[in-house]
């Protein structure tokens, strides 16, 4: 369950998170309900510099419904998973930039002002996620970018009212 709540009110742009992984690796994050509470900052779980190994799994991951940032920010990161895990609101729900083997499975996002997925980088796998966005048809579901290449997207599901 994700009785475990984890929560931050980022009020510095300097500090836009609600957990930061850096330079860490091996680090699994597993049926948590983990919230950002600002909208200006309101970036939850951010991967940098390495913190490679990082498995996100079965989490409710959340900001505002306003808010201006990515839910969760992956730049430079290695072997990662993000599996199985509900994404809500925000500007964005996941923002890949740079980093290898990087793996989006089964995740349900929805309420995005903006985009679902942005993806730049190398040997990345998107299977089986839903995007779900009632309220605006402006919603990029999933954008490519810069450098992606040599990934695999299998069964995701796209559901506009």
């Amino acid at each position: 369950s994700t009785l475990v709540i984890i929560q931050y009110n980022s009020t510095l742009s300097t500090n836009n998170y609600t957990i930061n992984i850096d330079t860490t690796d091996y680090i699994i994050l597993n049926k948590l309900s983990l919230k950002s509470l600002n909208t200006s900052n309101s970036t939850v779980i951010s991967l940098f510099n390495s913190a490679n190994h990082t498995n996100i799994k079965s989490c409710l991951i959340s900001s505002p419904p306003n808010g201006n940032s990515y839910l969760l920010d992956i730049q430079n990161a290695d072997f990662c998973t993000i599996q199985s895990n509900k994404l809500l609101n925000s500007a964005g729900a996941i923002s890949i930039a740079g980093g290898t083997n990087v793996s989006i499975l089964k995740n349900y996002f929805e309420g995005q002002t903006s985009k679902g997925l942005y993806c730049n980088g190398l040997n990345q796998e998107y299977s089986e996620n839903t995007f779900h966005n009632p309220s605006s048809s402006s919603v990029v579901a999933i954008e490519f970018s810069g450098s992606t290449s040599s990934g695999k997207m299998n069964k995701n599901k796209i559901l506009v009212n």
